[in-house]
C-alpha cells in the first residue's frame, strides 16, 4: 500500500545546534537569576501582607515572531524537557477515551498506571459535560488533559473553544502503543507549543513550586533548540525576541534579532 504525499507522515524537524542559533546561555541563566529574585520578592511580600501566603509563579518563554501563522494549530505539539512540568502524585491528569469507558479504566489498570485521575469516554463527555457549566467545573478538575488519539476531533467539537483559551487543549496519545506506560509518561513529561494567529507565543517552561533554579535553566536551555524548528513561517528564521516571564511579572530579554539579521 503506497500512502498518497498528504497521509505520509512527516519526519520529525531536526533539532538545531545551540551555537547556531546565537542565542546566550549566559543571558538566560542572568534573566532567569533576576525573574526569580523578583518572584521571591513578591512572596516575601505576599507573606507580609497574609495575601494567602507563598503561591505558585509559572514561568514562560515568551517567543516574538517576524510574522504571524497563516493559520491556528489546534493541535498541541509535544516538546520533550528533562524535568517534567507536573508531578501526577499531586496534579490531577484526565484521560478521554473511545467507548466503552471501562475497557480503558482496566488497561489502565493492568498495565500498573497509576498517575490517571481520571477516564472520561465520548458517551459520558457528551451526556454529563454537556452544559457549559458542567465543562467549566470539567476544566477545572485538572491540570494536564490527555485524549486517545482516534477521537481527538469528537473531544474537541464537544469540549469547544474553552479548553483552547485556557491553554488545556487536550494532548494526544497513542493507546495501542506496547509500552503504554512510557507514551502517557512522554506526555506528562513534556511542555507543550499552541500555534495561534498572532506574533507572540508562550511556553510554559516550569514553576516556582515544582523546579529548583537550576532545574529551570535546564528546561530553558533545553526548549529552545527544540522549540526552534517547530515554529510556523520559517521556524528559528521567524524569531524576532525571545523572553521570560512569570505568571505575575514584566517580561525579561534573553535574545533579540540584530539588525544586520533582518
Amino acid at each position: 500500500l503506497v500512502l498518497p504525499p498528504s497521509l505520509k507522515p512527516k519526519p520529525a524537524p531536526q533539532t538545531p545546534s545551540w551555537d547556531s542559533l546565537g542565542v546566550d546561555k549566559d543571558q538566560c541563566s542572568k534573566a532567569l537569576t533576576a525573574l526569580l529574585a523578583h518572584v521571591e520578592k513578591l512572596q516575601q511580600k505576599r507573606e507580609k501582607e497574609d495575601l494567602l501566603g507563598e503561591q505558585e509563579e509559572k514561568l514562560f518563554l515568551v517567543v516574538g515572531l517576524k510574522r504571524q501563522a497563516k493559520r491556528e494549530v489546534h493541535m498541541p505539539i509535544r516538546l520533550p524537557l528533562p524535568h517534567p512540568l507536573i508531578n501526577p502524585r499531586v496534579s490531577p491528569v484526565s484521560l478521554f477515551v473511545k467507548d466503552p469507558q471501562r475497557q480503558y479504566k482496566d488497561l489502565l489498570e493492568s498495565s500498573k498506571i497509576t498517575f490517571v485521575n481520571r477516564v472520561i469516554g465520548l458517551e459520558k463527555l457528551r451526556t454529563k459535560h454537556k452544559t457549559f457549566e458542567a465543562k467549566r467545573l470539567l476544566l477545572k478538575e485538572a491540570d494536564l488533559f490527555l485524549v486517545d488519539d482516534r477521537v481527538v476531533v469528537e473531544v474537541g467539537k464537544s469540549l469547544g473553544k474553552m479548553w483552547r483559551e485556557n491553554k488545556k487543549q487536550p494532548v494526544p496519545i497513542t493507546l495501542s502503543r506496547k509500552d503504554l506506560k512510557a507514551e502517557l509518561e512522554r506526555a506528562i513529561s513534556s511542555t507543550y507549543l499552541q500555534i495561534n494567529t498572532g506574533t507572540s507565543l508562550s511556553i510554559k517552561f516550569g514553576s516556582t513550586s515544582l523546579h529548583t533554579p537550576t532545574e529551570l535553566l535546564s528546561n530553558l536551555i533545553s526548549l529552545i533548540p527544540t522549540l526552534a524548528p517547530r515554529l510556523p513561517s520559517g521556524g528559528w528564521s521567524n524569531v524576532q525576541s525571545l523572553h521570560i516571564k512569570s505568571s505575575t511579572s514584566t517580561s525579561l530579554p534573553i535574545f533579540n534579532t540584530s539588525l544586520d539579521d533582518e
